[in-house]
């Protein structure tokens, strides 16, 4: 592990680091009072962080999370990520507001977003604690996606973040045909096929990884969507086709023998349930319909599930 990466998993050193800035900032003294790991190591170090200090405003003082990304080259992708949050939130949507980016101006000078934290704990969390619950989660879900795709977006306020869901997700597979995967090669082939000869579709706000990982329940049943990196203007039946194959694929995020079982088994159950949700909510044709709609979803599936294949191999 190297020093960066050390300081990047270790709490205290972020807080410290982050009351250094605010004390700068609002003029005045700033303690650490808590600091607690979240999760970290794939994409981004995520903290929990509490500060206190008199010059501090009010939403500072309350539970903060401080999300770290380790490559100090990122602060474009940190700064389009925070705008498109930032206006989802002030759209009305269910998002955490970021407080302040951070970049080269504090002391890990690495990017960083500071932001609200959502009460709770996430939708998955919350399926394996209740199991009863599970179906009203699901259509939860789905009722959070089909809100999204509505959002009007005239004044959208990313125009680089477009488009991005098929380069993005398909990036891996065809780095593994790069290595010389054949298989992968045909298989990676047919789907460029069939998107290719697929017609334009309205562009919509799109999440680009929306699973129950990526939103917090609260106790009275609200909810928070946090993660919003792979989020851009794009085709809905995309970002709906990723849902429905990463809850297919759910034991892949099993932390032990037996929750990969568990998953394995409910995971398309799970699928099945949030797709007839969203159909209720926004129209999209039946997976196996022919039509133009049914065909998209199908094809659009088809090149995620060959990308989930190529992280599962790669894990193996």
């Amino acid at each position: 592990m190297t020093a960066d990466a050390a300081i990047l998993r270790d709490p205290r050193a972020v807080a410290e680091a982050v009351a250094e800035w605010t004390a700068t900032r609002f003029g005045g003294p700033v303690g650490v009072v808590a600091a607690s790991a979240l999760s970290g190591g794939l994409d981004n170090f995520v903290h929990a962080v509490r500060l206190e200090g008199g010059a501090l405003p009010l939403e500072w003082r309350a539970e903060l999370v401080v999300r770290v990304n380790p490559a100090p080259d990122r602060g474009a992708d940190a700064r389009t990520e925070t705008a498109i949050q930032n206006w989802c939130a002030a759209s009305g949507y269910p998002a955490a507001r970021v407080l302040a980016l951070l970049d080269g101006d504090w002391s890990i000078a690495r990017p960083a977003q500071i932001a609200e934290r959502a009460p709770g704990t996430t939708m998955l969390a919350a399926m394996a604690s209740s199991p009863l619950r599970a179906r009203a989660l699901i259509r939860r879900l789905a009722g959070l996606h089909a809100q999204l795709h509505l959002l009007p977006h005239e004044s959208w306020p990313a125009p680089e973040a477009r488009a991005l869901t098929r380069p993005r997700r398909l990036a891996l597979v065809r780095k593994r045909v790069e290595l010389g995967d054949k298989a992968m090669g045909k298989e990676l082939a047919r789907v460029e096929r069939g998107l290719a000869a697929l017609p334009p579709s309205p562009e919509v706000v799109c999440h680009g990884d929306f699973h129950p990982l990526n939103v917090i329940v609260d106790t009275a049943g609200g909810t928070i969507v946090i993660d919003w990196t792979d989020a851009s203007l794009d085709d809905r039946h995309a970002d709906v086709a990723r849902t429905a194959v990463l809850l297919r694929c759910a034991a892949v995020a099993g932390g032990s023998a037996l929750e990969r079982v568990v998953l394995t088994a409910v995971g398309p159950a799970l699928a099945f349930a949030y797709l007839r949700a969203y159909e209720r909510l926004q129209s999209i044709v039946a997976m196996n319909d022919t039509s133009s709609a049914g065909s998209r979803l199908t094809r659009i599936r088809a090149g995620f599930r060959a990308a989930e294949h190529a992280v599962e191999s790669s894990l193996q």
